[in-house]
């Protein structure tokens, strides 16, 4: 629909209202034009009161049958009336057109206002909008650092994770180890004490034997002995009997004979007897040297156990020294991870700051 359409109907309503005594108003005039702006429906109205003085002329309707008098006295009143409601009209458009003047020049005011505010707004916006740049290249930059602590925080709990597997690793190592010490302990102890036991059966087997071969010595020795009296005694005793013979001789010619062959069987007693004793002789000698080699066995024996001995006490030192370190590294695998710890929580601290940082920048950008 036209502008000058739009005109000629409210024109055409607000006449038709007025004729019936009803004041033109933008709510009785929308009513009848339901299908035009209000906005346009207001302007052309309020042209409309503005030419309204012009477009109207009053005529009195008077009765023809009236004096001429009468007629122009109330035509006189009529026309006064006519141009008093024509300035009162007059004036009430001039105040209607200043009002509209100041309200077009204080909208104009507000308009230069609001472009300035708007300016200023678009400044401020502008600012801002670096601003919010500045602080996402911050947000960029922090999640960036984030991101690196969370990769490196990631590598922490790897490397912790690893230190813990090589602790439980070497704990798992320290145990076995610990049991197979347990174990050799045992078996060598054990082993120990049966070669001991079997030490102490065989010194004590070996010292009974010395003490049988000692006595058996002793015995040998005493009947040696008793027999070697024996025949010193009857050497002697024949010695003195030959003396005799001797002395006797010249009177006993007669029984030298009996004497020499008496003689020649106790000389051949005594070859026997020599003979005897050289054979005890050589059974002591070899008894003799029977006891030296087995106190040699039992001096053998005695350095095999001073030997095992000192194998068991340095098999003890490098079992202990063995020890001693695996506790050493221990320490220094608990000290490592204690480091790691720290250096874990330092980090975790380290965050949660980042964190905290990013959720106040947060809650300025959303402000």
């Amino acid at each position: 629909m036209s502008a000058k359409t739009v005109r000629e109907q409210v024109f055409a309503v607000a006449d038709d209202l007025l004729m019936s005594g009803t004041e033109p108003v933008l709510r009785l005039v929308s009513a009848r034009l339901a299908d035009v702006d209000d906005t346009a429906i207001q302007t052309t109205l309020q042209e409309w009161w503005l030419m309204l003085p012009q477009r109207i002329q009053y005529r009195l309707p008077i009765a023809s049958d009236l004096p001429k008098e009468v007629v122009q006295v109330v035509q006189g009143l009529w026309d006064q009336a006519v141009r008093q409601a024509s300035a009162q009209l007059e004036h009430e458009r001039r105040q209607m057109a200043a009002q509209l003047e100041q309200q077009e020049s204080d909208a104009g005011q507000h308009v230069e206002r609001l472009r300035t505010e708007i300016v200023g707004h678009e400044v401020h916006n502008e600012q801002l909008r670096s601003k919010i740049d500045e602080l996402e290249q911050k947000v960029k930059t922090l999640q960036a650092e984030l991101s690196l602590q969370k990769a490196t925080l990631h590598a922490e709990l790897q490397k912790r994770s690893q230190a813990e597997q090589r602790e439980l690793d070497i704990k798992h190592e320290l145990d076995r180890v610990i049991k197979n010490r347990d174990e050799s302990r045992l078996q060598f102890e054990s082993r120990l004490k049966d070669e001991q036991a079997r030490l102490v059966e065989a010194q004590s087997r070996y010292k009974a034997e010395v003490g049988q071969m000692r006595i058996a010595h002793d015995q040998l020795r005493d009947d040696a002995s008793k027999k070697d009296s024996a025949l010193t005694r009857q050497i002697h005793e024949l010695q003195a009997e030959l003396a005799r013979a001797e002395v006797k001789s010249e009177t006993q010619l007669t029984q030298l004979k009996s004497y020499e062959q008496e003689l020649k069987g106790y000389r051949l007693e005594s070859a026997s007897s020599s003979r005897d004793l050289s054979k005890l002789n050589a059974q002591l000698l070899t008894e003799v040297n029977k006891s030296k080699r087995f106190e040699q066995r039992i001096q053998e024996l005695e350095n095999a156990q001073k030997e095992v001995g000192k194998r068991v006490s340095s098999s003890n030192a490098e079992t202990m020294r063995r020890e001693s370190d695996l506790r050493q590294q221990v320490l220094e695998r608990e000290d490592e991870l204690l480091r790691l710890r720290a250096q874990l929580k330092q980090q975790q601290t380290v965050m949660s700051a980042r964190e905290e940082e990013m959720k106040r920048l947060q809650a300025r950008m959303q402000a």
